[in-house]
């Protein structure tokens, strides 16, 4: 499906290709006739006897990926933990892989630009759901030493989660 274009490069590593596909004969009545409808189940009036498609709603991207894998190479921090793993002085849980430096099964991203910064946000703004979901979320994939005190910072000056937040007394 990526050779025929159905599925190309998206935006965010947290992004799953999305599917919608609408079968030719579902059994569930058009529009007004059905009572309890939902998104697979609509079908305009003028194309119900067209033929129904494939189309791709969100598509995954790896641009972030690559910036990370170009950031290892060149971060000094990832290049003396690089060493040390070839040196064998640098154990388990390090490993590397396809040019990303891993700790366990997560991507350790280096402090370059602002790599660590688009992480966490891309991690945080899913939802908006605070400190902890917002870890969880980001240690699912990535490894950032000290990323606790960057999460916290970093939600403590989101504009959303400050605009939604209940007032203590």
């Amino acid at each position: 499906m990526l050779e025929q274009g159905i599925i190309c490069p998206g935006t965010s590593p947290f992004s799953a290709p999305v599917l919608l596909v609408k079968k030719a004969d579902s059994g569930v009545p058009p529009g007004r006739l059905n009572s309890a409808v939902d998104a697979l189940s609509r079908c305009d009036a003028d194309t119900a006897d067209a033929p129904r498609e494939l189309h791709a709603l969100s598509r995954p991207s790896f641009c972030l990926l690559n910036d990370i894998r170009d950031a290892t190479a060149a971060d000094p921090e990832a290049t003396r933990l690089l060493q040390q793993l070839l040196d064998a002085s640098l154990g388990a849980p390090w490993t590397t892989n396809d040019g990303f430096l891993l700790h366990g099964k997560r991507i350790f991203v280096p402090a370059q630009h602002d790599l660590r910064h688009q992480v966490i946000a891309l991690a945080h703004a899913a939802d908006h759901e605070g400190i902890q979901k917002t870890l969880m979320r980001l240690r699912e994939v990535f490894y950032i030493p000290g990323d606790r005190g960057l999460v916290q910072d970093f939600v403590r000056a989101c504009v959303t989660c400050q605009s939604n937040k209940t007032p203590t007394l």
